[in-house]
C-alpha cells in the first residue's frame, strides 16, 4: 500500500526535485494542495509520515551533502 502512495502521490509532486532542495515550505504547499483536492488531513499525515521515513535516512546517513 505504501508503494502505491508513494507512485501516485509523492514521485509526480517531489519526485523531481533534488532532497537538498525539498523543504518546509515546499512540503507545506503540497500538503495544502492535497486538501483542496478533497483528501483528508488524516490522509495527509500519512503521506508525510511516508515522506519522512524516506528522507530520514538520507539525513542521518548525510546523504543530503553527499549528492549536493
Amino acid at each position: 500500500m505504501v508503494t502505491k502512495h508513494v507512485e501516485k502521490r509523492l514521485i509526480p509532486k517531489i519526485g523531481h526535485v533534488k532532497l537538498k532542495k525539498i523543504n518546509p515550505r515546499m512540503l507545506s504547499q503540497y500538503y495544502n494542495e492535497l486538501l483542496k483536492e478533497g483528501l483528508t488531513e488524516e490522509f495527509i499525515q500519512y503521506i508525510h509520515s511516508i515522506h519522512k521515513m524516506a528522507s530520514t535516512p538520507a539525513v542521518d546517513w548525510n546523504y543530503k551533502k553527499m549528492i549536493s
